[in-house]
């Protein structure tokens, strides 16, 4: 017996989508975003660890490091509301030395903030890198955090359209050779 065309195409085309096969060079349907319906925040502690879902400030909770937070930041459809990455510790002053980079194509506006609302409490020291890299047309907000890049970096990068503001940002060290600022942006 002989089958149209047409009827054969379809079925395997029916085939490949219910089993999840697809011939080489096929893009597969991405994964649906989960939508936020209001704003999220994301606790980031020296005592935290990747795998939480980082959704409370406790050590069995939170992140252990903001990249973990910004990277299920962008897998959220942001809808309008603000991602709000919070940085802290158990005790305090705390010294992180993760360059925070901020290279994620988000769907929408990002703030990461100390813990206790005082810049002392929570102090950005990277060694060998700048303190906050963003890029890719994010807009960030900044608030109480110390800055103090490695000798000779910008405390601040903002490329590729990125524009970081902040409010009760502390920033020490010296500002990179040559030049009189903390922040370099393209």
């Amino acid at each position: 017996m002989s089958y149209p065309r047409r009827a054969v195409l379809a079925g395997l085309a029916g085939v490949a989508a219910t089993t999840g096969f697809l011939r080489q060079g096929q893009a597969q349907a991405p994964t649906p975003r989960e939508v936020l319906v209001t704003p999220r925040i994301y606790f980031v502690r020296s005592d935290g660890n990747d795998d939480n879902p980082g959704l409370f400030n406790a050590a069995n909770a939170a992140f252990r490091t903001v990249a973990k937070a910004l990277a299920t930041a962008a897998k959220l459809d942001q809808a309008g509301f603000r991602v709000t990455i919070s940085i802290g510790g158990p005790t305090y002053p705390v010294t992180w030395t993760e360059t925070i980079e901020i290279v994620h194509d988000l769907t929408g506006k990002l703030s990461i903030v100390g813990a206790t609302g005082d810049a002392a409490d929570v102090i950005l020291a990277p060694s060998g890198r700048e303190c906050i890299l963003g890029s890719f047309y994010n807009i960030v907000s900044l608030s109480w955090l110390t800055l103090r890049p490695s000798p000779g970096r910008h405390a601040l990068v903002a490329v590729h359209g990125a524009r970081l503001f902040g409010s009760d940002v502390v920033f020490e060290g010296h500002p990179h050779p040559g030049e009189s600022a903390h922040v370099y942006a393209t």
